[in-house]
């Protein structure tokens, strides 16, 4: 095991997440600072966080076989959360990850989520993102897609390696209603995606990819999560064919009551 400790690149107030290639950690850091002031006064840390929108968030790349080796590159303000998987190949680095809400909009509607109300429509504006690093210039290229999701996934074969599929939950034509209620496959090599919708009364979250035992092929296994189904107000596990999303789900597994909502979990063989 190896540690260290440096001078961060500017103010921080949150980490929540990073990713990792071969050869490098990364760090999306957004630019939010912390209200000392409002700390000493009582408030909460997330209340005392304050957005800097005109700031850049900082990309922070850090060698894995040298933590003194880092660069800080810049790219427009950006909260990001979660993060799929990142790769490199010794000259280009790429990653995606979900941005999400400004600061002030994810916090808005986590309070409402808290207090027990619906946050409004235009607070789920969280979208698929793809970094691209040359690592020789530091050049930044970045491409965006429109699907609302969270929680990316991949196959954990293919963690901090090349890799083709990423899954997420998807909100799908849900009006203002709150939450996830399908699940979407993206094709990175190809573009192409695939959708399944529970429709309106069903509560998708995060799920996890299962490899097939005995396969090496990347996406060849189960996509397993929890739904929540508001009509009859039970739980249940969904399980996919992940490389058929649209055909939907192969089993469900009903729970005799209502499980409360989590977040990242992990597949463990009995």
């Amino acid at each position: 095991m190896r540690s260290t400790v440096f001078e961060a690149p500017g103010a921080i107030g949150m980490v929540h997440d990073f990713a990792v290639s071969q050869r490098y950690l990364v760090f999306l850091l957004a630019p939010i600072h912390i209200d000392q002031q409002a700390l000493r006064a009582g408030e909460s840390l997330s209340g005392a966080m304050r957005w800097q929108g005109q700031e850049a968030t900082r990309v922070l790349v850090v060698d894995k076989a040298d933590f003194e080796r880092r660069r800080v590159l810049e790219i427009p303000a950006a909260m990001v959360f979660h993060f799929g998987n990142a790769w490199d190949d010794g000259q280009t680095l790429q990653l995606d990850y979900v941005q999400n809400r400004e600061l002030p909009q994810a916090q808005l509607a986590l309070t409402q989520i808290m207090r027990g109300e619906r946050p409004s429509a235009a607070q789920r504006n969280t979208t698929p993102r793809f970094m691209r690093i040359d690592l020789a210039s530091g050049r930044i290229e970045l491409r965006s897609r429109d699907e609302v999701v969270e929680f990316p996934v991949v196959d954990p074969r293919v963690v901090a390696q090349r890799y083709r599929h990423v899954y997420y939950p998807t909100a799908i034509d849900i009006g203002e209603r709150w939450g996830f209620n399908g699940l979407l496959h993206l094709d990175l090599e190809s573009g192409k995606r695939q959708r399944f919708c529970f429709g309106e009364e069903v509560v998708v979250e995060e799920h996890v990819l299962v490899p097939k035992p005995g396969s090496r092929v990347e996406g060849e296994g189960w996509l397993l999560g929890l739904c929540f189904d508001s009509r009859r107000q039970l739980s249940f596990a969904s399980v996919f064919d992940a490389q058929a999303i649209s055909a939907g789900p192969i089993a469900k597994v009903w729970l005799p009551y209502l499980a409360t909502y989590g977040f990242h979990g992990k597949f463990y063989a009995a």
